[in-house]
């Protein structure tokens, strides 16, 4: 908080002078991506470290439709993993190391496009490389179509910053629970309906 009274953010800033956005923020910045309503019923969701990375986040489905039975089908998005520590000499944004500037910001270059019209011409780096091996769940580049999650229609979600090892945990315990209880149901109502046509 300047003396002013205007908020400012050491990463992710969006330039408002308030803690609410509105817009789009300075990269670097971990963002989330969704698009809900869509016209095939489902809801999509990614993670997505292409405009760079500044702190871990998650992406939950919560309630109906968290079976996480399909890789790609309701299940948590992005990484918790704390990439600062890690990041490429090259990438680092500013001296403290507060974020890790995407290969497009780090060097300007055509090749490192990240959201742009040309995005379909984009390939992988070693820097996206770096994101994907690390945090495989999350979008690390404009053309990544490994990380694009969905859920069914009104599925709701929790958006999880800085996820410690404890809630990370408890998260995946959460769906693998659930996914049990499901494949439980199923076997009991498919031995339940076996004996009963065997019976009447």
């Amino acid at each position: 908080m300047a003396d002013s009274g205007a908020f400012h953010c050491g990463t992710g800033d969006c330039v408002s002078d308030t803690v609410g956005c509105g817009r789009d923020s300075l990269q670097p910045a971990s963002t989330t991506i969704a698009a809900f309503r869509s016209i095939d019923g489902l809801e999509y969701y990614q993670g997505s470290f292409k405009n760079g990375y500044n702190l871990p986040i998650i992406v939950v489905p919560v309630g109906r439709g968290s079976d996480g039975y399909d890789e790609h089908h309701c299940t948590i998005a992005g990484c918790a993993v704390n990439l600062i520590s890690t990041c490429p000499a090259e990438l680092r944004y500013s001296n403290e190391s507060l974020g890790c500037k995407s290969a497009s910001q780090a060097f300007a270059e055509p090749s490192f496009c990240s959201g742009t019209a040309a995005a379909c011409n984009c390939s992988t780096s070693c820097y996206t490389d770096f994101f994907k091996q690390a945090c495989p769940k999350a979008n690390s580049f404009a053309n990544d179509k490994t990380s694009t999650f969905s859920c069914p229609f009104e599925q709701d979600f929790d958006i999880v910053f800085c996820p410690s090892s404890s809630t990370t945990r408890r998260i995946y315990w959460r769906i693998y629970r659930s996914i049990y209880w499901r494949i439980y149901r199923s076997i009991y109502w498919s031995i339940y309906r076996s004996i009963y046509w065997s019976i009447y």
